[in-house]
C-alpha cells in the first residue's frame, strides 16, 4: 500500500538521530504544502483530518481505523463518490461486503470472518495496479478529494 513517505525519505528519516527528526518532519510537510505562503498547510490538515475520520468510521476492536484497509484507502484517496454496503453480503450466503466507487473504478472490501474487519479484496493483478496508480495520482495532486 503506497504511503505518503517514499522509500528514500523513509530511509533518510531512519538514518537520523532522534534529535534531528523534528526538523525532517517540518521539512517533509513543507515540501507537500500546496500554498507555502499561506497558513495552514492544507495538505497536512487534510491528511490529519482523514486519519481522524478513519479512526471514527473504521475502528474495529482495539485496532484504530487508520490501520484498517478501508481507513488506509480513505486516507489516501479520500471519501468515495459512492459507497455500497452489504452487511449480509450481496447474495444470501455471501460475506459482508462494501464496494467503494471512485468514478467508474470499484474498490471492494470483504469481511471474511464476520468480525467487522473488512479487508481490501483485489479483483486481480490489474486491479492492484490500478489502485496503486490511483493512489499515486492522488498523492501527486496533494490528496485531491475533500
Amino acid at each position: 500500500m503506497p504511503k505518503i513517505l517514499n522509500k528514500e525519505e523513509r530511509a533518510a528519516f531512519l538514518r537520523l538521530v532522534p534529535g534531528d527528526r523534528a526538523q525532517f518532519i517540518r521539512e517533509f510537510w513543507e515540501r507537500r504544502d500546496p500554498t507555502p505562503d499561506a497558513e495552514p498547510n492544507e495538505y497536512r490538515e487534510a491528511y490529519l483530518h482523514r486519519i481522524e475520520e478513519s479512526n471514527h468510521l473504521f475502528k474495529e476492536g482495539t485496532t484504530p481505523g487508520w490501520l484498517q484497509d478501508r481507513g488506509r484507502i480513505y486516507i489516501t484517496l479520500g471519501p468515495p463518490d459512492t459507497r455500497e454496503t452489504y452487511p449480509r453480503g450481496i447474495d444470501f450466503y455471501d460475506k459482508p461486503e462494501e464496494i467503494w466507487w471512485y468514478g467508474y473504478f470499484p474498490i471492494v472490501f470483504i469481511d471474511e470472518n464476520w468480525t467487522g474487519n473488512y479487508r481490501l479484496t483485489a479483483l486481480g493483478a490489474e486491479h492492484i495496479a490500478e489502485i496503486t496508480k490511483a493512489q499515486r495520482d492522488e498523492k501527486q495532486r496533494g490528496l485531491g478529494r475533500g
